[in-house]
């Protein structure tokens, strides 16, 4: 018989303490078994579209676990070369555009579609690993053996990122999957939390029985150290 696994899910999405909008955008469908995250790009409310244009395109996906991955694959697609055009017709270069990275959970198995630095990571027993890669030009240096995690962590360009829904001709979504177990947990998060909190935290909280809690504690966390940038994700629970 085949195994269905079923999560459920809590969502955060917060301004921060320093920018005056939120140009993140959250998703999560726990019956149609997938969540994302979406992280703007591009400033005086620019952001905020291509984000809130991403998430609502993945809204509209209808529930089927056997085309899921392809349609998820194609509201992005087809928001990219939206917000592209849009951008191209404006006269402004990169423009708008948006980071996303979305989970997608079918029968016993997982999938991961992103771009940008936006993340997704699996808690599995007291293991926390890292399921996306960030296409920032800092992960490329480390990749080169050019520059350590450390050295990264400071680097004057950390922040740049490498590919965004929206901004260039092209776009190649990166794509990961495997075996999802029963007991597995999973966050998808932006940079603002993912640049504030280590991993060891952020496992700390997915690890609480009470969702909730965790979701609370883990904003409470980025909050306290300041929340330079937005502040959003999805943490989702086996039932």
């Amino acid at each position: 018989m085949p195994v269905h696994l079923s999560f459920r899910s809590v969502n955060r999405s917060h301004p921060g303490r320093v920018r005056p909008n939120n140009e993140d955008a959250v998703f999560a469908d726990d019956a149609k078994g997938f969540w994302a995250v979406a992280d703007g790009l591009g400033g005086h409310e620019g952001g905020e579209v291509a984000s809130a244009a991403v998430i609502d395109s993945l809204a509209e996906i209808s529930a089927n676990p056997r085309t899921l991955e392809g349609a998820v694959r194609a509201a992005i697609m087809g928001v990219h070369r939206n917000i592209h055009e849009r951008n191209r017709a404006a006269g402004v270069g990169p423009g708008m555009g948006t980071t996303v990275a979305v989970l997608g959970v079918s029968g016993a198995g997982y999938f991961c579609l992103w771009a940008g630095d936006s993340r997704v990571c699996r808690l599995r027993g007291t293991e926390l690993t890292r399921l996306t890669r960030d296409h920032r030009y800092v992960q490329e240096l480390v990749d080169a053996g050019a520059l350590t995690s450390e050295q990264a962590a400071s680097h004057p360009q950390r922040n740049t990122i490498t590919r965004a829904v929206g901004t260039d001709r092209a776009l190649s979504l990166d794509r990961v999957g495997g075996e999802a177990r029963k007991e597995d947990r999973f966050i998808l998060m932006t940079d603002g939390v993912s640049d504030l909190c280590t991993d060891a935290e952020i496992a700390a909280r997915m690890r609480l029985s009470d969702p909730e809690k965790g979701a609370d504690d883990l904003l409470a966390l980025c909050l306290s150290r300041g929340a330079p940038d937005n502040v959003s994700f999805v943490i989702v629970h086996p039932r």
